[in-house]
């Protein structure tokens, strides 16, 4: 891992998976992404509520598939419509705008305005800057930030394409997030770090050319491995879910050389697992729906998987799931 080494989008990420999936079951994922999406044009929470939030997943599985958004206008119109309630906007509405309009470009709907709305957008994630350098997700001005809100401001501004001001003093803030076990929390204090937390936190490291403190995260995801394939969300979980396996694939496919790389076939097949018959992926074993953001997360997982064992076959084996046919 070299020294500010270039790091591939989660979409670009995402997008590798086609190299494990099948054409039938790439077909049969984007379908279920398009039968997710609105009448309005923004794709459907688990409520079955057009939301900004779940549009991210939806528009970013579609590109990571290579299939085009049919009347991507109409999501456009959304994000028009709801530009005059941003003064009470949440952090994660911030961000999710950001996110759905760089996809929009990224399917070909680039408009002269997009500059200007980019570099607003940016501009009100400064609200979410915490005293210590970094940002908080969850309050305006917070004492301390969180990783989970510098991950998602980096990729803001890399979506924006402005340049991150400051970004040293953020990535040395994560320092206070790091746990006793290597592993990095939300909050400060919490003796047990998270998978998904250290995750974006070795991400972040990587971007910034931290290589040692990256080199320990990804450590401690190995560590989170399940036996019967997946990743837990931190020691203390029994069993694995699908948004850690993707998110802990996706730092180590980033960190490469690995010394100990997941076994492909347990990994594959706990992935595989979370295939619904409606063609999305659950969250988790327990989970009986499954949804476009997981559906993303299981794209990614794969993808990350495929860029980590690069010489495996170019499509999934029949699964012993409720699905039919194979991924």
């Amino acid at each position: 891992m070299s020294a500010k080494a270039p790091v591939p989008d989660i979409i670009a990420a995402a997008a590798q998976a086609r190299i494990l999936i099948s054409s039938e079951g790439a077909a049969r994922v984007a379908a279920f992404f398009l039968s997710a999406r609105g009448a309005a044009g923004l794709f459907r929470d688990r409520a079955g509520r057009p939301d900004l939030y779940y549009s991210v997943f939806g528009l970013g599985g579609l590109i990571a598939l290579g299939v085009g958004l049919p009347q991507p206008r109409d999501v456009r119109r959304c994000l028009d419509a709801e530009a005059g309630v941003t003064k009470e906007e949440s952090f994660t509405d911030c961000v999710s705008r950001i996110r759905c309009l760089r996809c929009l470009n990224l399917l070909g709907d680039v408009q002269p305005g997009d500059a200007l709305k980019f570099e607003q957008s940016v501009a009100r994630l400064e609200r979410y800057r915490s005293a210590d350098g970094g940002y908080s997700h969850e309050r305006e001005h917070a004492p301390q930030g969180t990783v989970y809100a510098a991950y998602l401001v980096e990729q803001a501004h890399r979506d924006a394409g402005i340049a991150w001001r400051d970004p040293e003093r953020t990535i040395t803030a994560l320092d206070t997030l790091c746990t006793p076990d290597g592993g990095y929390t939300n909050h400060s204090g919490t003796p047990r770090g998270s998978t998904t937390a250290t995750a974006a936190a070795a991400v972040l490291l990587i971007r910034h050319g931290k290589c040692q403190p990256a080199r320990r995260a990804v450590d401690y995801l190995a560590r989170q491995r399940h036996p019967d394939g997946g990743y837990r969300a931190s020691q203390a979980a029994p069993l694995p879910d699908l948004l850690s396996t993707a998110t802990a694939l996706y730092a180590e496919s980033l960190c490469e050389p690995l010394t100990d790389k997941p076994p492909f076939r347990p990994t594959a097949a706990f992935i595989e697992g979370l295939w619904n018959g409606d063609s999305g992926f659950r969250s988790q074993a327990a989970d009986p729906v499954s949804d476009v953001e997981y559906t993303f997360y299981a794209l990614l997982a794969l993808g990350a998987l495929a860029a980590i064992h690069p010489s495996q076959p170019k499509a999934l084996p029949p699964a012993a799931v409720s699905c039919q046919t194979s991924l």
